[in-house]
């Protein structure tokens, strides 16, 4: 049976074993509030289950209003402490302590913190679109009651990308293009990278007779544009067809 070496098909492998081995659910992307960063119905589900009178006398002290406002003010503290500190030491909403988090106990002697930090939510997401304004997507997306805490982006190296592929990919993801050298640059060395011999292997290559960057054509993002002095040599093709 031949082997689905595609991106895809690496990402179901991840999500499938996440949720049958450790403990997570998926969750769709739809369900993501872009503007906040957070995932509303798990982080909700959450302080209900975990802190059910806190929760009832937030609702008896703002009714319809309780879970707008809740999620407003979890989403002001990420915003000015950062999600992490918010996660270890929560936050506050109408003078109520939120927990948005419950740690491992150090021992099992308590079983009431032990049952507490079972409560914990943990989803993945898969091709989260995390801009309103933007088609671009994460790969995976694993989030803490709602909140993300891990964000992956999957490269194949069958087919000559590697891990600063990947972390190329996602910067330009979620930084706006500014540079211009910078794209010029991404783009001849993904040229360039398959033409390589491998380590220790074969003779050195001179770079002005093995790849030429013609031109290069990227969508925009912003106001701009990106023009590229004729190559020397030859024309070489891109897969995805970006690129000669």
């Amino acid at each position: 049976m031949p082997v689905d070496h595609k991106e895809k098909a690496f990402e179901s492998a991840i999500e499938h074993h996440l949720v049958t081995c450790a403990g997570y659910v998926k969750a769709e992307q739809g369900w993501f509030h872009q503007e906040r960063a957070l995932d509303p119905p798990q982080f909700l589900s959450f302080i209900q289950e975990s802190q059910p009178k806190t929760w009832e006398r937030l609702r008896k002290l703002l009714a319809e209003r309780t879970e707008e406002t809740l999620l407003d003010d979890l989403a002001k503290a990420m915003d000015t402490r950062g999600s992490l500190d918010v996660l270890r030491h929560g936050f506050k909403c109408y003078g109520e302590p939120i927990k948005a988090a419950y740690f491992r106990p150090a021992t099992r002697m308590n079983p009431d913190d032990l049952a507490l930090y079972q409560k914990n939510r943990l989803t993945v997401i898969r091709q989260l679109l995390f801009k309103a304004t933007s088609s671009q997507a994460l790969d995976l997306t694993l989030c803490l009651n709602g909140i993300p805490v891990v964000t992956a982006e999957l490269k194949n190296p069958m087919t000559g990308q590697d891990v600063q592929s990947a972390m190329y990919s996602f910067m330009s993801q979620i930084i706006p293009f500014q540079d211009a050298d910078l794209e010029k640059l991404y783009a001849f060395v993904r040229l360039l990278v398959p033409r390589l011999p491998k380590r220790g292997i074969g003779p050195a290559v001179v770079l002005e007779d093995e790849v030429a960057l013609r031109f290069y054509r990227l969508q925009q993002t912003s106001e701009g544009s990106i023009a590229l002095a004729a190559g020397e040599r030859g024309t070489v093709r891109l897969n995805a067809g970006a690129s000669e």
